[in-house]
């Protein structure tokens, strides 16, 4: 048994070994060091390459949701142009005694064809959008009633489609609204239904009238 005050014998390294061993570790400390580097930059890649690749899908799934925004606003331009004719359609009678229009359930059809684009796109567009369409429908609703066309109405109804199809550029191409004609009434959706679109629409077409005559500030 070796006691513990016993001299242990320590070997001595000459000048030139100790000099091939501090370059033998430092080699090993080297590769050792490129491997993590080599390791890390492996990690960078990877991450970017998962970033690139979820910036990629976010870009494309983007693009196809304005793409899709893209079509129904087309449609809903196409169906307003189609029910602002119906509207013109209706103010025939009231400008030249001889002419027809048409009855209410052809109007309302066109009504019909605009609520039921927009519903079906819904959830591409804005919820202020969709308010301002709100009113519009209801204002263009309330002409079915053809007591309450005018001559000067034709002019009405192109104003208000001037003004939505505005906003729809506006939401599609996601600029300002810089529209400075009139705009529908707005109230909320109680008073809507306890007004109805008939008189809804008389309230506007008096606001309108009402802006046309009053002088500039």
């Amino acid at each position: 048994m070796t006691k513990p005050d016993d001299d242990v014998d320590v070997v001595e390294l000459s000048p030139k070994e100790r000099v091939l061993l501090e370059h033998r570790l430092g080699i090993r400390r080297l590769l050792i060091d490129r491997l993590l580097i080599g390791l890390l930059l492996a990690l960078a890649a990877f991450l970017a390459s998962v970033a690139i690749e979820n910036f990629k899908a976010k870009a494309s799934d983007s693009r196809y949701f304005l793409e899709k925004r893209l079509e129904a606003g087309t449609e809903v331009r196409s169906h307003l142009t189609k029910l602002t004719s119906a509207a013109f359609k209706q103010t025939v009678a009231a400008c030249d005694s001889s002419r027809i229009r048409l009855s209410a359930d052809e109007f309302r059809l066109a009504v019909t064809g605009l609520v039921n684009q927009l519903n079906s796109s819904s959830l591409l567009f804005s919820k202020d959008y969709l308010a301002d369409a709100y009113w519009v429908v209801n204002l263009f609703a309330g002409a079915a009633d053809t007591s309450s066309i005018s001559c000067d109405s034709r002019y009405f109804f192109d104003e208000i489609a001037d003004y939505f199809t505005e906003r729809t550029k506006n939401e599609v191409h996601g600029t300002v609204n810089s529209w400075k004609g009139f705009q529908p009434l707005k109230f909320d959706r109680e008073t809507m239904d306890q007004t109805g679109t008939s008189e809804y629409f008389q309230m506007n077409l008096a606001a309108w009238r009402m802006a046309r005559v009053r002088p500039p500030a």
